[in-house]
């Protein structure tokens, strides 16, 4: 293993997380209620999107967080090539680039090999390299899951109501989020609740694609509980030190450049 990176002072212009209410979040975030099956028998699963960076990114931060609200295991996509990421012959998974061991240490979440040799009893993924094996893998994960066909411009995620149903005033507020959209309580829905696993697909023939933030089209019955996603979006869902440290360098660098201006 590669020796602990360690950043330098320098880096602390680009610290905004907090450890301690991070930690509080993701145990109001992930917090089980009765009616839950046991810790570990449910996932999700998803495909990164086909665009660019930030595209992917809020699809994989939709699926993370929708997991831990939900109670299920989020399963790390496998390595692949990555557009406008990847160079030729590189594969990269989408959380490479962020926090793992933060991510790991939150516990939630399991390899694509876990995964499947919990589901299947065969830890293999299919034959074959590059797109072609990409996409059997995504055939074999659809087939093993329940794919919603949800949609941001169209549909409205609620989540925790298994918890309590919000109260009128944050109902007011999530019919005015929603602004028409198809309300969904996840928690509601037996199909949803009952299956092993979710997926979260990307289809652009079918106008699957997260193109969106997840604070866009999903909500939380209890606001506490939305407080905490945030916080668990913002302070553990972030990028490694190594990639932290090279932004406040050079926010550092034109702070110091700019000499007191503010242009």
């Amino acid at each position: 293993p590669a020796a602990a990176w360690h950043a330098p002072a320098a880096c602390a212009s680009a610290r905004y997380w907090r450890r301690d209410a991070a930690a509080a979040a993701r145990r109001a975030l992930r917090r089980r209620h009765a009616s839950d099956p046991p810790e570990g028998e449910q996932f999700v699963t998803f495909e990164p999107d086909h665009g660019g960076w930030n595209n992917i990114r809020m699809g994989m931060e939709t699926a993370a967080l929708f997991a831990w609200s939900t109670g299920r295991t989020l399963v790390l996509p496998a390595a692949q090539r990555l557009y406008l990421v990847s160079k030729k012959g590189q594969a990269h998974g989408p959380f490479d680039f962020y926090d793992l061991d933060l991510v790991h240490a939150g516990g939630g979440v399991a390899t694509i090999e876990e995964y499947l040799l919990k589901r299947t009893g065969d830890a293999s993924t299919p034959e074959g390299r590059g797109a072609d094996h990409h996409k059997a893998l995504a055939a074999k994960l659809r087939s093993l899951a329940h794919v919603p066909v949800w949609k941001p411009r169209t549909d409205f995620l609620v989540l925790g109501t298994r918890f309590g149903p919000p109260d009128d005033r944050a109902k007011k507020s999530i019919s005015k989020h929603a602004r028409g959209r198809r309300l969904i309580d996840v928690d509601a829905d037996p199909a949803l609740r009952n299956a092993t696993t979710i997926h979260f697909a990307t289809d652009a023939r079918r106008d699957l694609r997260w193109l969106t933030h997840f604070y866009t089209f999903m909500r939380w019955a209890s606001p506490r509980q939305g407080r905490a996603a945030r916080r668990v979006a913002r302070d553990e869902l972030r990028y490694r030190a190594e990639i932290q440290c090279a932004a406040a360098e050079i926010v550092d660098s034109m702070n110091e450049r700019a000499a007191g201006r503010t242009w």
